[in-house]
């Protein structure tokens, strides 16, 4: 179960070490930051976040009040205001596995 920490770990741990796909990769690693997050222990789990984001090549998360963070924002805001609705709709859904995964972190 998902609420078993220490089970979660160990599980992870071991899929980590025998994962020869970065699917299984990106599964164990997700699981054990949403366990983490499941029992409370958000300090770990965000630590643990970042490490999974680093281990995959990304950048390390900005914080909220980061200045280029509150321009992307708003970037993305105009961009988005800009389109009709039909064309929102219209967005293709991401096929790439792991830009999903990251965007359920």
């Amino acid at each position: 179960a998902l609420s078993d920490k220490t089970g979660v770990q160990s599980y992870s741990q071991a899929v980590l070490s025998h994962a020869t796909s970065l699917e299984d990769k990106l599964n164990a690693m997700f699981t054990m930051v949403k366990t983490l997050r499941m029992t409370l222990s958000l300090a770990e789990a965000e630590i643990y976040a970042v490490r999974f984001l680093m281990e995959l090549g990304e950048e390390e998360p900005r914080m909220s009040g980061n200045p280029q963070l509150d321009s992307d924002i708003s970037s993305m805001i105009v961009t988005v205001s800009s389109m009709t609705d039909d064309s929102i709709l219209n967005l293709k859904q991401s096929q790439d596995k792991k830009l999903l995964m990251l965007m359920n972190l």
